[in-house]
């Protein structure tokens, strides 16, 4: 019992290690060295954005979208990371140098408003060997067919043949 329940947190403190001090540091060198300089720990924000998989930092249209990429690439958790702490590096840079770094990690709710898309996008460049450029798309979702989620269809049609019953 204990054993199996130890590997997994070794798993999850691992994964958090490797985002937080590995993938961030080679990212964004200077985000990495202002949350090292304000002793952020990743299990601070990490944790929620892993165990949830996002679904508090985006609308359900957009957490759709993210975890179709998820479910085609499990590896990809790690990387959306360091995509959504670049995202935000400008407001949480500008947050550190107003004392309230920790109040801006740890604000609940659907604060992306960026499209799930664009962050998918530079997520996978990160996992390859080629980066691209990070280009802030902002969300113009605002119907149901404006954005296509494997997951939502297959619901959305599920939802319509019960409706004509």
């Amino acid at each position: 019992g204990g054993g199996a329940e130890a590997r997994e947190v070794a798993c999850v403190e691992a994964s958090l290690h490797r985002v937080h001090h590995e993938l961030l540091k080679d990212v964004d060198e200077e985000l990495y060295m202002c949350l090292q300089g304000e002793n952020v720990l990743p299990q601070l924000y990490l944790i929620r954005w892993m165990r949830l998989l996002f679904a508090r930092e985006f609308c359900i249209d957009q957490v759709f979208i993210l975890w179709d990429a998820i479910f085609e690439d499990l590896a990809i958790v790690e990387y959306l990371c360091v995509s959504l702490l670049e995202v935000s590096r400008t407001r949480y840079l500008n947050a550190a140098s107003n004392g309230c770094l920790f109040q801006e990690l740890l604000r609940p709710g659907a604060y992306v408003l960026w499209g799930a898309s664009t962050l998918v996008s530079h997520a996978r460049s990160l996992m390859g060997e080629t980066r691209q450029e990070f280009v802030i798309l902002p969300n113009r979702l605002t119907r149901q067919n404006d954005f296509a989620s494997k997951i939502w269809n297959q619901c959305s049609g599920v939802r319509k043949k019960k409706k004509s019953l």
